[in-house]
């Protein structure tokens, strides 16, 4: 019984360390003009409770809008179209 837990626990945590580690593959064709104004993105300036705040930042750092996004809404997006 003991060897199950140690062994789940194991394995749980090189899992963990593996997703961790392992490096991003991205394949996908690069746009030209989506590489030529890339986003902005901060954690904070009001995400997620107060998008306002956060278009007011974008706005400040000369930026045409700003958005929350990411996971929760919890990241400042500022884009510049």
């Amino acid at each position: 019984m003991q060897f199950t837990k140690l062994a789940t626990i194991l394995l749980v945590s090189l899992m963990g360390s593996a997703a961790i580690a392992a490096p991003a593959t991205n394949n996908a064709a690069v746009d030209a003009a989506a590489d030529a104004t890339p986003a902005v993105e901060k954690r904070g300036f009001g995400c997620p409770f107060n998008e306002n705040e956060c278009h007011a930042h974008c706005l400040s750092i000369g930026r045409k809008f700003g958005f929350c996004a990411g996971p929760l809404r919890a990241t400042c997006t500022c884009g510049k179209q």
